[in-house]
């Protein structure tokens, strides 16, 4: 009897733990459970844009959209909204996982205890079996119970945490489109070192290497991984103009290509000036250090490019979309021209988007513009429409802002679109720019970003390097085969990939600044020792949301949004310094000529800084006389700025 009432004992003990287990498993899982439905409850007594503040400011914008302090109170609203929206991703992902694991304890002590109970070794005769009986029938129920209660939370929770971002095209409907930054295509900037007398030699990018902008004219095959069908929304139809030619076949030399300025941020992407530039000061309401100035007769958040002696921006309204040629010496509008709508509404936008966000395009035969509802054309360079095609308006919660760009014969067309990276609704095309046929297509798993391509001879190859949660991805410009990627990105991604040499730069305002190695092959994230040669370092400090990084042969520069400048080492990683520019906000990303730094702030305050290893010294300050969210083009002497009203000739001689 001794032996059984010891084994009854042990019993018993191991019962009374399980039991106690469950019990505060029980209870930890209540709690959390009970905290997540009330997170989502608060979420729901009152939106946070629906707030008094948030309405007047939104309404206080769009009554003074030159105003940089109003625009700054929302850019403030924006950036506390966007991270109550991630802490509230952060704490259901969290709550989730905690609920899952309180949930399994709770179980499997429920079932411990069940059965020992079931194998108590009562040594009396009477009602035992009973008690037991009910002991097991009980635990069983309760068991039963708090998995319908956890499995009622967890179901809950999911269909009921809604996200504050749209699911549906941006616009005034879209709470947070309204208070965004927006990527106005002020994406894909990259920094090459520039020689002391700021020229390289003919045909060579500013750190030796060939150029691809380009490439002998062919029409890239296909390939398994790549789609030759059209579209992503729209009718993917193209619209030609055979009476008016497609302005020439013939490709562009690489010395062509290098002079002119014929996409966002230069040749290459990079924003670097191989043109002689000497860092001058200007007055553009005074008119001091001014060529001229002109008024462009559409709204538009897109930056110049130039071509010989002409000069290209777009604008657009709700009803109206054209492209415009200025005369690079005086200023003069040489022609305008509309461009089709899409069909059906057109999208809402928040003024500080626009309908002519992304940049145009020029190839010294045509120049290729695209708009926020999709359409997108060609016209020849005296003004003669070539085609247009409907892509059909694009899911972005902010507005499509990513810029065109040639390889060669080919437009590259980025359409990242929609809200999570499982729709597989983002396309990059690859465009025949003579006739806007498609060429080459590629289905991205990733969602909506507002990131500019970057394409250029990098590690000895042609690349293509897209950047969009969570993937930097290297294509084959040729035929769109995917060469590499990285999972360095998350979240909300602006800023576009820049590069030096064999290093590929991405940054987004969470995760951090990155540097690739960008001569692998494959996932270059697949596992950590993959990881450890190709991540070459991160840097966290005072990241963008908006301005792309810029990256010379020492230093990789990136600018805030409110106003701070940061220098990293391009080796290392290591922060070098960081310059604060008291009441700036910046959209325009960082530009490099003279061996300076060009910065220029929304309320158009502009400086050029000559940076160290140890700070960033101002060496001239200017003022552009009104808001300015766009890049410079820069030319021979000459540095070509869009305003809030005007574009810019500036004098850099």
């Amino acid at each position: 009897m001794t032996n059984s009432a010891n084994r009854f004992e042990a019993t018993e003990e191991r019962y009374q733990a399980a039991v106690r287990t469950a019990v505060v498993a029980g209870a930890f899982t209540l709690v959390v459970g009970a905290l997540m439905l009330y997170d989502f409850a608060r979420r729901g007594e009152k939106h946070p844009m629906e707030t008094t503040a948030y309405k007047a400011a939104i309404l206080a914008a769009r009554e003074q959209p030159d105003n940089a302090a109003v625009l700054e109170q929302v850019r403030l609203l924006d950036e506390r909204l966007r991270q109550e929206y991630f802490r509230q991703r952060a704490f259901s992902a969290i709550g989730a996982v905690l609920l899952a694991v309180g949930a399994a304890v709770c179980a499997a002590a429920a079932k411990t205890a069940s059965v020992l109970s079931r194998a108590l070794p009562l040594p009396q005769a009477g009602t035992g079996g009973d008690l037991v009986g009910r002991q097991a029938q009980a635990a069983r129920w309760s068991v039963g119970a708090m998995g319908l209660f956890l499995l009622g939370v967890i179901v809950g929770v999911g269909l009921g945490v809604s996200s504050p971002l749209p699911r549906h095209r941006g616009g005034e409907d879209s709470p947070l489109a309204q208070a965004a930054p927006i990527a106005h295509g002020d994406g894909a900037e990259q920094g090459r070192a520039q020689k002391p007398n700021g020229t390289t030699p003919a045909g060579k990018s500013p750190n030796g290497q060939a150029v691809t902008g380009a490439p002998p004219e062919r029409t890239p095959p296909g390939d398994g991984a790549v789609s030759p069908t059209a579209g992503a929304g729209g009718n993917g139809k193209t619209t030609p103009n055979t009476a008016d030619g497609a302005g020439g076949g013939e490709v562009f030399s690489p010395d062509e290509y290098l002079a002119a300025w014929p996409r966002f941020r230069g040749p290459e992407g990079t924003g670097i000036a191989r043109a002689a530039i000497r860092a001058a000061a200007f007055d553009g309401a005074e008119g001091r250090g001014v060529v001229w100035k002109s008024p462009v007769p559409l709204p538009g958040n897109n930056s110049a490019v130039v071509w010989g002696k002409r000069v290209f921006v777009t604008g657009a309204t709700e009803t109206k979309r054209e492209v415009f040629c200025f005369d690079a010496d005086d200023g003069r509008l040489l022609w305008s021209k509309p461009v089709e709508a899409a069909a059906g509404p057109p999208p809402k936008v928040l003024d500080a988007t626009g309908y002519a966000a992304p940049t145009a395009a020029v190839d010294g035969h045509r120049v290729y513009a695209i708009f926020a509802d999709g359409s997108l054309a060609a016209f020849t360079l005296d003004g003669r429409p070539v085609w247009q095609k409907q892509l059909g308006v694009p899911e972005n919660s902010y507005g499509h802002a990513a810029s065109l760009l040639t390889v060669g014969p080919l437009l590259i067309v980025p359409f990242d679109q929609g809200h999570k990276a499982g729709e597989a609704k983002s396309r990059l095309f690859a465009m025949d720019s003579r006739s806007g046929e498609i060429v080459w297509e590629v289905k991205r798993e990733v969602p909506n970003s507002w990131t500019t391509p970057l394409a250029a001879q990098i590690a000895g190859r042609a690349q293509l390097i897209t950047a969009a949660d969570p993937w930097a991805i290297s294509y084959n410009p040729e035929d769109g085969r995917e060469l590499w990627r990285a999972k360095v990105l998350r979240q909300d991604v602006g800023p576009s990939p820049t590069f030096f040499a064999d290093r590929v730069y991405t940054v987004s305002e969470f995760p951090a600044l990155t540097a690739i190695k960008a001569d692998g092959e494959g996932d270059l994230t697949r596992d950590k020792e993959t990881s450890k040669k190709y991540v070459l370092w991160k840097g966290e400090d005072n990241l963008p949301d908006t301005a792309s990084p810029l990256a010379v042969e020492r230093w990789v520069f990136i600018v805030s949004s409110n106003g701070i400048l940061t220098c990293y080492d391009a080796n290392s990683g290591e922060m070098l310094w960081d310059k604060e520019f008291e009441d700036s906000a910046f959209s325009a990303s960082p530009a490099w000529a003279d061996e300076k730094l060009f910065l220029i702030d929304t309320a158009g305050r502009a400086w050029w800084i000559e940076p160290s290893d140890t700070e960033g010294k101002i060496v001239v300050e200017c003022s552009l006389g009104e808001g300015c969210v766009s890049s410079p083009a820069w030319q021979p002497g000459r540095i070509y700025l869009r305003g809030k009203k005007h574009l810019f000739c500036l004098r850099a001689e």
